[in-house]
């Protein structure tokens, strides 16, 4: 059937598991084809673009998806981390609350969340959004890297303000 893309999504999706992104990029587009207002192939195409270090091509694709399917919470995410990553803090932030509006209980997207917080300098929200991340998911090694961080630079800090006694 001309309107029944899945067949070149699913070998879309075997070639970006495979991690052979042009032939994930060239199913992707030939599923589009025949279907273009499918946003799981738009937000894949854009996870697979987003890999190959094309953030801005990747963007693109990640808002057809939003506007096809905007209460889904991954997309949201991914646009917050194609903002992020072009250091669109504000905007990043603004997808990834959405992310978690949508599932709160939604690890990665508090990661997320946390870094912007941090490169913001809102220091206490970002290691609110670390335990968070930590919470739902224990065994999550970057979020507790961060949270270690940030705890170990204000010990630092708290330590070089004290007053000395003689």
């Amino acid at each position: 059937r001309p309107d029944f893309p899945e067949p070149l999504y699913n070998l879309g999706t075997a070639y970006y598991n495979k991690g052979i992104l042009d032939k994930a990029i060239e199913y992707y587009k030939l599923a589009l084809k025949q279907r273009p207002d499918h946003p799981e192939t738009h937000f894949n195409l854009a996870n697979t673009l987003y890999d190959k270090g094309l953030a801005d091509k990747a963007a693109e694709h990640y808002k057809i998806a939003l506007r096809l399917k905007p209460d889904y919470p991954y997309i949201q995410n991914n646009v917050g981390l194609a903002y992020y990553n072009r250091k669109m803090i504000e905007k990043a932030i603004e997808h990834y609350q959405l992310a978690l509006r949508l599932r709160p209980d939604f690890p990665e997207a508090h990661y997320n969340l946390g870094l912007a917080y941090y490169n913001s300098g809102f220091i206490e929200k970002a290691i609110e959004h670390y335990q968070l991340a930590l919470k739902l998911q224990p065994d999550f090694p970057k979020a507790q890297k961060e949270l270690d961080r940030i705890l170990r630079r204000r010990a630092a800090k708290i330590n070089n303000e004290r007053p000395e006694f003689h």
